[in-house]
């Protein structure tokens, strides 16, 4: 039940995100719980946006709570992320409920 309730809350702060980035208008395209395996590596975004002004990609990765440990796990897939796709430039963003914070 736990974990059912978790996951619900995980997708209230991705919704809740989504509705924010959508009113700020800055972005050509967002999507939603993207997967992808490129050259053996394998992940997933929570929600990836992207802007063709800045040419700009911006990773977000959302954890229900805020802990270093969220947090490691958050930064390993942003890391991994940007290995699959050298070629972009991307900014990565760690949110939870409480606290966004960069992943660099």
């Amino acid at each position: 039940m736990v974990e059912k309730a978790t996951r619900a809350e995980h997708e209230k702060i991705v919704n809740s995100l989504v509705a924010r980035l959508k009113q700020n208008n800055k972005y050509n395209a967002i999507g939603i719980n993207i997967s992808y395996n490129v050259n053996g590596i394998e992940g997933d975004v929570d929600v990836l946006t992207y802007n063709s002004d800045s040419k700009t990609y911006h990773f977000y990765e959302v954890k229900v709570n805020y802990t270093s440990n969220t947090y490691s796990k958050a930064l390993h897939q942003f890391k991994n992320y940007r290995k699959a796709y050298p070629e972009r430039n991307v900014k990565g963003i760690f949110v939870s409920k409480d606290r966004v914070r960069r992943l660099k």
